[in-house]
């Protein structure tokens, strides 16, 4: 009994039920609203919903999302997304408008559609980095074969040629004489190899280069100048040039080595000279071997 005057107290029990009922109501009031203004009114439960429209942009809405909403998967429903046909590799990267998609391995530099200053791009055609710069492409550095057993001459920046075994030596004049590399140990389309025996190499790319010229000559003379450079094939330019006067008959070995920038297409010959009557010693494999020519394409 309830003395007279006195309010009831309440039963704590129902109290707390009532509570749990208001939050609860509260809840399927706010799933409710989120199916009627971002759903169109679709029914509650576990369905997965469709995304609203075909473009995704930012909400807007007071009210919480319901439980079971979800959002496309595809980069290009955002407004400021260009994502046309994206390529393993690709990556995001800011115009200045809108986001698209850039690739960073390409056959080629050229299946770069809207290039940018400074973007650098991997060419698995020529196993090169570019980069985009003064609105062109030019090759950074090599980055080495696909295949370090069988490379491809297009992925290799390097070329060696070494003189061809022959009982016939070949003989050196006094005047200028262009040294015949007749083997090729590896070749690359950087350079190419032409006249008699090749003799005469072109670099098709242009850039720093380093070359290396070896010859191993012979003379029946006592008292000669042997003399070995790397001229323009008409030998009015000297890039490199190394002499050695030799006391006595004798086999001797010439080297010199040039790094320096060259522009594409120069064309190079290595000018051996005695100033008596000698030869490039070439009988045996192991002397042809010693007369060569490595050229190697460093960077632009």
């Amino acid at each position: 009994m309830t003395a007279p005057g006195m309010v009831p107290r309440p039963d704590k029990s129902v109290v707390d039920r009532l509570v749990k009922i208001e939050a609860r109501l509260r809840t399927m009031q706010q799933a409710t609203a989120g199916a009627t203004t971002a759903q169109g009114g679709a029914a509650l439960g576990n369905t997965v919903a469709t995304p609203i429209g075909a473009v995704a942009s930012a909400g807007a809405a007071t009210t919480s999302a319901r439980s079971d909403h979800v959002h496309t998967a595809a980069l290009a429903a955002l407004l400021d997304v260009v994502s046309s046909t994206p390529g393993i590799g690709d990556r995001l990267t800011y115009g200045g408008s809108s986001w698209a998609n850039v690739p960073t391995v390409v056959t080629s530099p050229s299946a770069v559609a809207a290039p940018y200053a400074g973007q650098l791009v991997v060419s698995t055609t020529d196993a090169l980095l570019y980069k985009y710069t003064a609105g062109a492409w030019s090759a950074v550095t090599a980055l080495g074969p696909d295949s370090a057993a069988l490379p491809s001459s297009a992925q290799i920046h390097e070329a060696r040629y070494r003189a061809v075994t022959s009982a016939t030596a070949q003989a050196l004049a006094t005047g200028d004489n262009a040294v015949q590399f007749g083997v090729s140990d590896y070749a690359c389309t950087d350079v190419t190899a032409s006249g008699t025996n090749n003799s005469i190499f072109t670099l098709n790319r242009g850039g720093l280069w380093t070359i290396t010229v070896n010859a191993l000559t012979a003379e029946t003379t006592a008292g000669v100048t042997r003399t070995l450079s790397l001229t323009s094939t008409n030998f009015a330019t000297i890039y490199q040039i190394m002499t050695m006067p030799v006391a006595g008959t004798t086999t001797s070995a010439l080297s010199i080595t040039c790094t320096m920038r060259f522009p594409a297409n120069t064309a190079l010959s290595a000018d051996a000279v005695s100033s008596a009557t000698g030869s490039i010693a070439r009988s045996t494999a192991s002397l042809a071997s010693r007369t060569s020519i490595s050229l190697n394409w460093l960077r632009p």
